[in-house]
């Protein structure tokens, strides 16, 4: 039995990173993402007492809030409620899985670019009715215009943000640094994904990893590496509509016009991020199963103007951090920080740790558990190792 329940975890690990496949879309059960993270918790089972109060403390609270807003002749939504237990599900699985994670988040990081060339190349066209089985809104190959592969993801945003984490869970806290992957990550943001996005959380995130390397090994050989990817990258993103509309835009107004362009171009994103802080620190005790905020409803607006784009603003953004502080407020949000906290008794958060929650809170995906996996990975000290 257990050598079955093992062979299940792994299964699980391996659909929690290739989040994008999920059984209730050959039902038109419009769930894009499964949440895998429950399922591999329930058979990897060993939860703290702490973590217990917790789970219990946020489904009070979550379960409460559906009661209030009922009583009050609102339509509330249960689907959040799964989608926080997938985000949190690391708290229950990570250590009796961890030894796990590393090797798969890499085997599934090549997996992801083998698919992204498929498609790059045409040659998944005639799969796309097999993959459209379990991969909702699928495309064989490159969609229109500027943007490029999903990969085995629902959008190329969030085929950007699902390899860039598989690269960052599949180097764990490895002291020697896989070079060919680092570049295949880099190249695969640019020419496969080609992501705005992506492109960006990338560079943000490599940054932050490479800063003191980059500093320590400065020679000609490093400055002329960084140099060619610097100019290939510039060249190929100023043809990126969306980069060369904040270019020009921030070129001429400044930050306004920064501000512009984005709230432009976003699709709703930024304004509806901008929307969701500015209600947080409103009503920092949580907002619970709001209605209004899980509505979907994306709204057209007149503010702001780009030539050749409409300004839409969303009633909640793509992040998961976002989304769980303005549900759950900022006490249980502290209480969540104290949990990974006492998880990671004796190492030290680091500044890939800040760089996570900041790419966290920028972009990603409201249901993720690969989030929270790199998050605990990211902490300085005696841990995963490959």
């Amino acid at each position: 039995m257990n050598l079955i329940n093992e062979r299940l975890r792994i299964v699980l690990i391996y659909l929690a990173f290739i989040s994008g496949i999920t059984p209730f879309n050959y039902f038109n059960i419009n769930v894009e993402h499964f949440p895998y993270g429950i399922l591999i918790a329930l058979f990897t089972f060993s939860i703290t007492w702490r973590a217990l109060f917790f789970l219990i403390g946020i489904v009070t609270f979550y379960l409460l809030s559906v009661a209030y807003y009922k009583a009050i002749g609102l339509d509330p939504s249960l689907s959040y409620l799964i989608q926080t237990l997938n985000f949190i599900s690391p708290l229950l699985f990570y250590h009796k899985s961890k030894h796990h994670l590393i090797r798969i988040a890499r085997n599934v990081f090549w997996i992801y670019i083998i698919i992204g060339c498929m498609q790059f190349l045409h040659l998944l066209v005639p799969l796309e009715p097999i993959f459209d089985l379990f991969i909702s809104r699928f495309s064989g190959k490159p969609l229109a215009g500027y943007r490029g592969v999903t990969m085995l993801e629902t959008e190329p945003a969030r085929a950007s943000f699902q390899l860039l984490f598989l690269y960052f869970i599949s180097e764990g806290q490895q002291e020697k640094e896989d070079i060919k992957k680092t570049i295949t990550l880099i190249l695969a943001q640019i020419f496969l994904i080609c992501s705005t996005t992506g492109i960006f959380l990338t560079a943000c995130l490599l940054i932050i990893k490479y800063w003191k390397e980059i500093i320590a090994k400065v020679n000609l050989i490093t400055l002329t590496v960084i140099t060619i990817i610097a100019v290939i990258g510039y060249q190929y993103a100023l043809e990126n509509p969306k980069i060369k509309i904040f270019y020009d835009e921030i070129t001429h107004y400044g930050i306004e016009g920064g501000y512009n362009a984005l709230a432009a171009t976003s699709g709703g994103r930024f304004l509806a991020a901008t929307a969701t802080i500015s209600n947080i620190i409103q009503w920092p005790l949580g907002y619970g199963a709001d209605p209004e905020f899980f509505s979907k409803n994306t709204d057209e607006i007149d503010q702001y103007s780009i030539a050749g784009y409409r300004t839409w603003v969303s009633s909640r953004p793509i992040s998961a951090i976002l989304n769980f502080l303005y549900v759950y407020g900022l006490v249980i949000t502290c209480f969540l920080v104290l949990l990974i906290l006492s998880m990671n008794r004796g190492k030290k958060v680091s500044i890939l740790t800040l760089g996570i929650l900041m790419i966290g809170t920028l972009y990603s995906p409201p249901g993720t558990a690969v989030l929270l996996i790199a998050l605990l990975i990211s902490f300085k000290g005696k841990g995963v190792t490959s």
